[in-house]
């Protein structure tokens, strides 16, 4: 799967209302796009899955342990390190990614060698974790330009950010980071010019 710079995580909970969502955000530019599959039954993802256009990179989040994910899918687990494991065990031929809170999640994932990883900006839940906020966070991480031309806590994995509210933050990140790319929802889900978004964006992620 080609890892592209702006994923969408979509939002609807109906099969009808993701498709719209999906072929809304398709035509503004957007070829990737992660599906929460836990909002999901195994047959409804199978419809789903029917309905997706052939050349869009799709990521299944969380899918349900009864439902076959097709391999030219992408899955995203937010489960524990040891579920990871056994998963990338199971699925070796599949893009794997994982959704890192802490440094120390960070570092035990990067070592999984996964397709990618994804730092939120922000956390919305009570964590015992301490989190890597903001854009300033991920630039102590994987910083753009460094001092001393090495960075002690740096890691090898892509890195997607997500949680992102405002244009400025991709400017920051793009500025200061080395990452992949950027998780979109919320902040490209109330955009009324999806289009024009997208293409401010990827100019910033080049």
């Amino acid at each position: 799967m080609n890892l592209e710079k702006i994923h969408y995580r979509t939002l609807s909970r109906t099969v009808n209302e993701l498709l719209t969502e999906i072929n809304t955000v398709t035509k503004a530019g957007i070829n990737t796009i992660r599906i929460n599959a836990s909002h999901f039954k195994a047959e409804i993802l199978e419809e789903i899955e029917d309905c997706l256009p052939s050349e869009l990179n799709v990521i299944f989040e969380n899918p349900p342990h009864d439902y076959s994910v097709p391999k030219n899918y992408g899955i995203h687990d937010t489960g524990s390190l040891e579920s990871l494991r056994l998963l990338k065990d199971r699925k070796k031929d599949f893009t794997i990614g994982a959704t890192g809170i802490s440094l120390a999640d960070c570092k035990n994932l990067d070592l999984l060698q996964l397709a990618y990883l994804e730092i939120p900006l922000q956390i919305n839940y009570s964590s015992k974790k301490a989190p890597i906020l903001g854009t300033e966070g991920i630039a102590a991480l994987i910083p753009k330009e460094t001092e001393y031309g090495w960075v002690i806590m740096s890691i090898n994995t892509p890195v997607y950010a997500s949680g992102i509210r405002t244009l400025q933050e991709i400017k920051e990140l793009a500025r200061n980071t080395t990452i992949q790319g950027v998780v979109l929802d919320q902040l490209l889900y109330r955009e009324s010019n999806k289009a024009k978004l997208i293409k401010s964006i990827k100019s910033y992620l080049k």
